[in-house]
């Protein structure tokens, strides 16, 4: 395989703001202070000069510094409180006599080194000589435990062990004079409450701050914990927590922040979650996950993390939301922050495995006991990532989807070989190509007809953990599809519903030009995702980018612009959708159709042969419903396609009826095997022709999904009944069990995906009570259940067990030419009296 390239095109390069906000730094914390201007000072809205300008000083006026920032470019930068408006000014145009209140400490070990953060990976800024006397700005205690103070060199600032100083130190006493006056971990009412205080209470200060809100708030020392109290408990008749945001703040520090340069800013005691020692070694459990500048996902990304990619713990983080965020090398020399729940200890196998068994079973966990969390069909391919051995010392592999989320197989039922497929699948979006190799980067072979049928060979997941198909195309050419560009019906398309008008770019990022444009709402088939970008193709077949923060997985249900056409002789009613939703559908008495849970629907303006009338029902402002009165006579079939809603109003009765009939099984597949040698597949081929040739007798359209002994899969199956304009698909089978006593007649259908389970219900219910009644059989009655043929099929849909083959009495009935025509018979009066009825 070629080595996959990067690909400007994919825009796959991490892209750096050209101005970062004033919160990706340190902010100082011993403001405020009064300061004079050097020269004439220009006050910007944030921390740049790209920010609009808010006043401007003149030389020697003195300003009032209430916070500090240090920006991207490097730039100190001081936040001025003005009075009646507050802004930012660079450091160099101000004259900086501090007079800040602090502790004094003498060092006592000899070279003590001081370090840009609070952990002795951080680079070293200075080195202190025994008994030098030091003033001290900050502390905090890290993730191992270590005491560390922060301290002001005048030229510098940094980071020493707390081990390193003798204290002398020195506060102020205050008195409480609001009661239960809460102590927070740090300078918000964001953060967790540690203590309260009582009225009159006296507390020693050690420290204040004014947060990126302007609130003041100090922190005091109360022997056991040390915390942050807001400035208003020391006032009489102030609430604590009564803090309010000034109408003129802007993008501003938080408070305070945990960045790249030094993470030890958070007034927070010592972490309680459990986290792993610095200097551990993990992996990368996401395909692609940000490494950020800052412990939280407002920061900029630095880097991204692949699937198992090797990276060493140097510090850690837990959030005021008590998430555990890991500092970690990710290159030599390079460290930033991602969340603990991406990295684990144990290597990742990053292997490919493939279903080796007709359906397979994936469980949450890696036992028997664990909840099925879906299937899988043959010659799937997973990437697996680890291994389990569980109580039975049997093996579980945990593999990555698509989507990221991690699940379970047992391993009877993979492979590490290649497990070849024949597939039949459709061709389901409008720019697909065929490649020689499963990745973007190799050339193509031929452009792929939008619905044109395909032939699935294999699957293969590639270095990006795109899953790709090996398809032989109707020319008869092979080569590799992405995953995404086929589907067996419309319900395999993702889609996603824009918040807002707006446009899709030609690559990942907002520098890119725009390929396309969408309305608020609309449908857009997803195709794949890099980062917090979408690859998109809209209704109209432009393909393009999108931010998945701009996007919603559920959308708005509208029918709109109702027309009428004639198809094929037959009359049709058909909405125009915006995108692919699913809704409900009732019967109601008077031969009435009820549309339901649709947030708009657009009334036709004429009647069309056998409806009456319409009654739209707005029972509240996103939930309408429209009634349908049909005329005696009339009966229908309804599609919901990805694009439309079909209703087909045709007179009732068997005559143009248009039926498909599946024969179960066939060719390499034989179904279950009766005692005497007798083959399902035998038993379904022969019924479905005695039922073509009753059906037909009645003036009924009909197609069998196969006529003769041939293999055909549960796809192939379920696309030709999607692809089609009929009105019912019948599946026929034979029953089998372990226990030879089982018998009788049972017809399923399907409610979780099948969009017409209510037209599948009423026609399951009359064949099985024809069936039993034709038959003789035992009625084991009508059920959902989610059979491959009518969970995936668009149209009324069952599948009928016709007897036990593994019953000797029910095998021998089922020999019996006379048993399958009584069936065929049974099947094709039912479906008479079904197409009958409205």
């Amino acid at each position: 395989m070629k080595k996959l390239l990067v690909s400007t095109i994919l825009a796959t390069s991490t892209f750096l703001p050209l101005f970062v906000q004033a919160n990706e730094t340190n902010a100082q914390v011993n403001y405020p202070i009064e300061l004079k201007a050097i020269n004439k000072l220009t006050v910007h809205k944030g921390a740049t000069t790209a920010y609009a300008k808010v006043r401007e000083i003149s030389a020697g006026q003195k300003v009032t510094v209430i916070d500090e920032f240090t920006n991207a470019f490097g730039e100190r930068w001081y936040r001025l409180d003005l009075g009646s408006i507050k802004g930012w000014a660079e450091s160099s145009n101000i004259e900086k006599k501090e007079t800040i209140s602090s502790d004094q400490q003498l060092i006592q070990v000899t070279n003590a080194l001081v370090r840009k953060g609070a952990t002795t990976s951080y680079p070293i800024v200075s080195t202190l000589k025994q008994g030098a006397k030091v003033t001290v700005i900050d502390e905090f205690t890290n993730s191992t435990g270590q005491k560390w103070l922060r301290i002001d060199l005048g030229s510098v600032k940094g980071w020493t062990e707390a081990s390193n100083l003798v204290t002398q130190q020195t506060t102020n006493q205050k008195q409480i004079q609001v009661g239960n006056a809460p102590v927070h971990k740090g300078a918000t009412t964001s953060y967790p409450i540690v203590s309260f205080l009582k009225q009159d209470q006296q507390v020693s200060i050690i420290d204040e701050f004014t947060n990126a809100s302007g609130d003041l708030w100090y922190r005091v020392d109360l022997g056991s914990v040390k915390g942050w109290v807001h400035s208003t408990a020391f006032v009489k008749n102030a609430l604590s927590e009564n803090v309010s945001v000034p109408e003129e703040e802007t993008i501003e520090p938080t408070d305070p922040p945990i960045t790249e340069e030094n993470p030890a800013q958070e007034k927070i005691p010592e972490p309680t979650v459990k986290a792993v020692p610095n200097g551990t070694i993990m992996y990368s459990t996401s395909l692609s996950e940000s490494v950020r500048k800052g412990a939280s996902h407002t920061y900029a990304s630095v880097s991204t993390l692949t699937l198992g990619q090797k990276v060493t713990v140097v510090d850690h983080f837990i959030d005021p939301n008590s998430v555990l965020w890991y500092r970690v090398e990710y290159t030599l020399g390079k460290m930033g922050w991602v969340k603990e729940e991406i990295l684990q200890q144990k290597a990742i196998v990053n292997k490919t495995f493939y279903i080796s068994v007709d359906v397979a079973n994936v469980r949450k966990g890696p036992a028997l006991t664990e909840s099925k969390l879906t299937t899988l069909r043959k010659g799937t391919a997973l990437k697996v990532i680890d291994q389990s051995i569980d109580t039975n010392r049997q093996i579980w592999y945990k593999f990555l989807s698509e989507d990221n989320t991690q699940a379970w197989v047992h391993e009877s039922v993979v492979t590490d070989k290649v497990v070849p497929v024949q597939r039949l699948m459709a061709i389901g979006t409008r720019h697909a190509k065929l490649y020689k190799g499963a990745t973007l980067q190799y050339s193509t072979i031929e452009n792929l007809t939008y619905f044109s049928k395909v032939t699935v060979l294999q699957e293969f997941i590639n270095a990006s953990n795109q899953r790709w198909l090996r398809v032989k195309t109707p020319s008869g050419k092979i080569g590799w599809i992405p995953s995404w560009e086929a589907i067996i019906s419309v319900q395999d398309y993702k889609y996603v519903y824009p918040f807002n008008d707006g446009s899709i770019r030609k690559g990942a990022a907002d520098s890119y030009a725009v390929a396309g444009t969408f309305r608020a709402g609309d449908e857009l088939i997803r195709l794949w995702q890099h980062g917090n970008w979408l690859n998109v193709e809209t209704k109209d077949g432009k393909r393009g980018w999108v931010k998945q923060s701009d996007t919603s997985p559920t959308s708005i249900k509208k029918l709109l612009s109702p027309s009428f056409e004639l198809i094929n002789g037959e009359s049709h009613l058909i909405w125009k959708k915006p995108n692919g939703f699913s809704f409900p559908y009732k019967m109601l008495s008077n031969n009435r159709l009820e549309l339901a849970g649709l947030t708009q629907i657009d009334i036709p303006n004429t009647l069309i042969p056998g409806i009456t009338r319409y009654e739209l029902n707005k029972i509240s402002p996103t939930n309408h419903s429209l009634i349908i009165h049909f005329q005696p006579g009339y009966t229908f079939t309804i599609r919901n396609h990805a694009d439309s809603l079909s209703l087909k109003v045709m007179e009732v009765g068997l005559v143009g009826k248009k039926i498909l009939i599946d024969a179960g099984h066939g060719g390499s597949d034989p179904g279950a095997i009766g005692r005497s040698g007798l083959y399902e597949k035998v038993v379904t081929l022969d019924t479905a022709l005695l039922l073509k040739a009753e059906l037909e007798k009645a003036g009924a359209i009909v197609q069998l999904t196969r006529s003769d002994d041939k293999f055909l899969t549960l796809q192939d199956r379920t696309l030709l009944s999607n692809l089609s304009d009929y009105d019912a698909f019948i599946s026929l089978h034979t029953d089998s069990f372990t226990n030879r006593d089982a018998k009788g007649t049972t017809t399923f259908y399907n409610t979780s995906l099948n969009f017409n389970s209510t037209k599948s219900y009423q026609l399951g219910q009359t064949v099985q009570k024809h069936l039993i009644a034709n038959l003789g059989t035992s009625n084991r009655g009508v059920k959902n259940q989610e059979f491959y043929v009518n969970k995936r099929n668009e149209l009324p849909s069952i599948l009928i067990e016709l007897a036990f083959l593994s019953n000797p009495t029910e095998e021998a009935l089922l020999k019996t030419t006379e048993f399958r025509y009584k069936a065929a018979l049974a099947i094709k009066n039912a479906l008479e009296e079904y197409f009958s009825t409205f």
